[in-house]
């Protein structure tokens, strides 16, 4: 895995559909983190790495899944900012044919 590292954290050659499918051109920085780490998780799937975890938790809004207060503006929130990406990464597994094969929870 460490020597795929470099390669899988370069977006810069994905395509341009790739990227607006992702989202990876967002204005919003919280989204376009989420959308580089699910462009992540797709390159490590390809590479054969068989078990990859994202945390949700955003950087600069201090977002978190684990929420006691505000639920449905922090929820909101969050899922404008993850819905994109990983609907992006569940269509993208299934057009390079690796939906099949891999379990997303």
């Amino acid at each position: 895995m460490q020597s795929l590292v470099p390669d899988v954290l370069n977006e810069s050659r994905e395509s341009q559909s790739i990227r607006k499918l992702y989202g990876l051109d967002d204005p919003d920085l919280n989204t376009r983190l989420y959308a580089r780490q699910m462009v992540r998780v797709r390159r490590l799937v390809e590479n054969g790495v068989r078990f990859v975890q994202v945390n949700c938790a955003h950087r600069l809004s201090n977002g978190t899944v684990d929420q006691h207060g505000g639920l449905k503006i922090g929820h909101e929130k969050n899922a404008r900012q993850t819905d994109r990406a990983v609907a992006g990464l569940v269509k993208n597994l299934e057009q390079r044919k690796l939906l099949d094969s891999t379990l997303i929870l």
